[in-house]
């Protein structure tokens, strides 16, 4: 068994830009997030880097994930 942290935004959660789509709840991969909300059945984990969920841990959108200054884990 694998346990993965997950990191919740929730600004986006309060303003309702999650109910708009927008993504909410980011898996720590260790060298990114991903924003897929099956993450637990991705058939892609080896492939992250060319996936439209992933976003890299030194990307500027990575390091605001982090940043923020109300985040859950």
């Amino acid at each position: 068994m694998r346990t993965i942290e997950v990191l919740v935004d929730r600004d986006t959660v309060t303003s309702g830009a999650a109910s708009g789509g927008e993504p909410w709840q980011y898996y720590d991969l260790g060298h990114g997030y991903c924003s897929y909300t099956f993450f637990e059945q991705c058939r892609h984990r080896v492939a992250c880097a060319k996936c439209d969920f992933y976003t890299p841990k030194h990307s500027s959108k990575g390091q605001l994930l982090e940043a923020k200054e109300n985040p859950s884990r």
